[in-house]
């Protein structure tokens, strides 16, 4: 092996554990933020209508009904807000590559659908559980 190609494979391995660990950090991260937002959304929410949940029980509702009722509301929030975060985070991360991206240096912006489908899933699952 030519002494080239021994130190690009030393160079990729370097940059892929010191990216790996950063990712790992920044994905922890982006899950507290996330789990918490979710959270501190539903919460608010519920605060706010202590109101309509008293009505809704002398209406006759049982609890089960006036907790699905607002599981599906914010199901169907946290949908939208989902799918607005994925767009937003795809563009954002083009816009990063492509500025961090010099003649000696090319950060490639590769962003697998199963990555996309497992955010998601995790941040529907956090919403879910609160719920």
């Amino acid at each position: 092996m030519s002494e080239r190609l021994k130190g690009l494979k030393q160079l990729q391995q370097t940059f892929g554990e010191t990216i790996g660990a950063m990712i790992g950090i920044l994905v922890l991260f982006a899950g507290a933020i996330a789990f918490g937002s979710v959270l501190n959304a539903s919460m608010v929410s519920l605060s706010e209508r202590q109101r309509e949940v008293g009505t809704l029980r002398v209406l006759g509702y049982a609890p089960a009904e006036v907790s699905r009722l607002f599981a599906n509301e914010s199901l169907l929030l946290n949908s939208l807000g989902i799918l607005l975060g994925l767009l937003l985070g795809i563009v954002f991360t083009h816009l990063i590559s492509d500025a961090y991206s010099t003649e000696l240096y090319r950060f490639p912006a590769i962003i697998l659908p199963e990555t996309l489908v497992y955010s998601a899933l995790l941040v529907l699952r956090n919403g879910w559980f609160i719920v």
